[in-house]
């Protein structure tokens, strides 16, 4: 079990609400939030047979028989209301090709919950372009570093900057060691790459850009 993944949901959940995680593998989520709090409805999906037989296992290991399971390619074969929808462990545009699949089940949804290690920018543009604010975003180091996002519908419009696309609206106010030590990486490792794009002018433009960014969001001087 992924304990610092697990706890940053937990976090992020609403206790109180009833919640699906699509793509449970093990159901290790489903069971924590039982735990946390027994009355809890919880709903838990997955595409493929194996995972989700592994996950009622686990489920009836813990004695948890009331957790809802569902065959189920995203939200395809979801019958039952959920206010919280949980996609965590999977690629971006995995997430976001699950979440277009079923615009009028979406609709009735009140948070979404969105955990990923790659293309986070991407994520965060495809939320604010299909009218979700980002309420909360977390950052922990499991290996590698993994971005949660809570999104919730609105209809205002939402005037996020360049730089709260790349770090996130909410990480950029609320700092921690994960968030630093991943962007000062990536500073460095984006100084090799330009050494080695000279003769790729687009490719150098995108990443000069992105040091740029990361120099002003950590007060880092710039280097002649």
């Amino acid at each position: 079990m992924h304990t610092k993944r697990i706890n940053t949901l937990l976090n992020l959940i609403d206790s109180q609400r009833s919640v699906l995680d699509i793509g449970t593998d093990h159901g290790y989520l489903p069971i924590s939030l039982k735990k946390r709090n027994p009355k809890q409805i919880i709903g838990a999906s997955d595409l493929s047979p194996w995972p989700l037989q592994a996950a009622k296992k686990n489920f009836n290991k813990h004695d948890l028989d009331d957790i809802k399971t569902y065959l189920s390619d995203g939200l395809t074969n979801i019958t039952d209301p959920y206010q919280i929808i949980v996609l965590s462990g999977l690629g971006t545009h995995t997430i976001m090709s699950i979440l277009e699949k079923d615009p009028q089940y979406l609709a009735k949804v009140e948070e979404l919950i969105l955990g990923t290690n790659l293309e986070v920018p991407e994520l965060r543009k495809w939320l604010v372009q299909h009218n979700y604010e980002i309420s909360e975003e977390a950052i922990v180091s499991d290996y590698k570093y993994y971005e949660f996002i809570k999104a919730i519908p609105t209809k205002e419009k939402i005037g996020y900057t360049k730089a709260d696309y790349l770090f996130g609206p909410y990480l950029r106010r609320h700092q921690n060691e994960a968030f630093l030590d991943k962007w000062l990486g990536t500073y460095q490792r984006n100084k090799l790459l330009l050494s080695k794009l000279k003769n790729h002018p687009e490719r150098f433009s995108e990443i000069d850009n992105e040091q740029k960014l990361i120099r002003q969001e950590l007060g880092i001087k710039s280097e002649i």
